[in-house]
């Protein structure tokens, strides 16, 4: 997602200007403006045009006792200061991010095999990704041939010739280029996606992740799981609704031709099930995200900011570069 983050965009239509730490934590600072990015062959439009969009997202918290369970209800509230098990490395350029985070996902993955004889791993899309993919699939040592990989989210109705396929973004940009044993796709053409979530689940049941590679969307979105996101559910992949706002953001970053071609519909792999993930591997860059990464780590866990429920887990590496840290305090942008 490509742009400005605006006040329009993340608290609803009537606002305007930047969004700022304000909205979001209560500590006062500005907002960013957006910048243009390249993405290869999967790239979206440059966005250096493109009007603000309205989305109704992080605009509440989550409610105390709104989680049904009480021992997820307990981490929640026990954790909410992301520093304490987050770790955050932040480096002066994108490149030099996805490096530093390829080489600790792939240390990671060198150390299941070692362990275990395998590994099993997750790996997201999106032009934030694409440093990481560069340097990871020129990493030497990784035994390709003893890793299972797991897509983490597809639109429903495009196949992977489409530009916006994730299928096609994952074929070409990693799959083809290691000699992996067996990546599960997401099949965005399935007849039936509660059975293709179905059929997802039993194989990621059987192969507990090792190492997941992902990353935070503007509004805090980890994989498809837009605010306010489901945190209890235990199920490995779900159907999700993209809102019109999602839509007309995809639209306006040139993925599809017009607004009617974006999908309405997804399968996303559950924050729940990101977080039975050994190791997390979060990487995320540019000034746009900036507000988002400040919201995930330093402010309350809440299914608002869906990516904060990332500081409930034990091993999550947060790499970023010093644009997306511009919004953090100087605590945890020094970590």
């Amino acid at each position: 997602m490509l742009g400005p983050v605006t006040r329009a965009r993340l608290l609803g239509p009537g606002c305007s200007g930047p969004v700022t730490r304000d909205q979001l934590l209560g500590t006062g600072c500005s907002g960013r403006p957006g910048f243009q990015t390249t993405a290869g062959n999967h790239s979206p439009a440059s966005t250096a045009q493109r009007p603000p969009q309205c989305h109704t997202v992080l605009q509440n918290r989550v409610a105390d006792g709104e989680c049904k369970r009480p021992e997820l209800h307990q981490r929640l509230r026990a954790n909410t200061k992301g520093v304490d098990l987050m770790k955050t490395v932040v480096s002066d350029s994108p490149v030099a991010m996805g490096q530093a985070a390829a080489e600790a996902g792939a240390d990671a993955i060198k150390a299941a095999i070692k362990a275990k004889g395998r590994a099993n791993i997750i790996v997201a899309t999106g032009a934030s990704q694409l440093p990481m993919l560069d340097s990871l699939v020129q990493i030497n040592g990784i035994e390709w041939d003893k890793v299972t990989g797991f897509h983490l989210d597809e639109y429903l109705g495009i196949d992977d010739q489409h530009a916006a396929s994730f299928c096609g973004y994952l074929r070409d940009r990693f799959v083809q280029k290691v000699p992996i044993k067996f990546f599960h796709y997401v099949n965005g053409l399935a007849e039936d996606p509660v059975q293709e979530c179905q059929r997802l689940g039993q194989a990621i049941a059987a192969h507990p992740i090792d190492v997941a590679f992902i990353g935070i969307g503007e509004n805090s979105h980890i994989a498809f799981n837009d605010p306010p996101a489901d945190f209890e559910t235990e199920t490995p992949y779900l159907v999700v609704n993209l809102d019109n706002a999602c839509r007309r953001q995809q639209h306006s970053e040139g993925w599809f031709p017009t607004f009617d071609d974006v999908p309405a519909t997804a399968i996303s792999m559950s924050p729940r099930q990101i977080l039975k993930s050994s190791v997390i591997i979060c990487t995320v860059p540019d000034e746009r995200k900036a507000v988002a990464v400040a919201a995930s780590i330093e402010g309350p866990v809440t299914n608002t900011v869906p990516a904060s429920i990332l500081q409930t887990h034990d091993n999550t590496r947060l790499f970023i570069d010093t644009a997306a840290a511009s919004q953090l305090t100087d605590k945890h942008a020094d970590s």
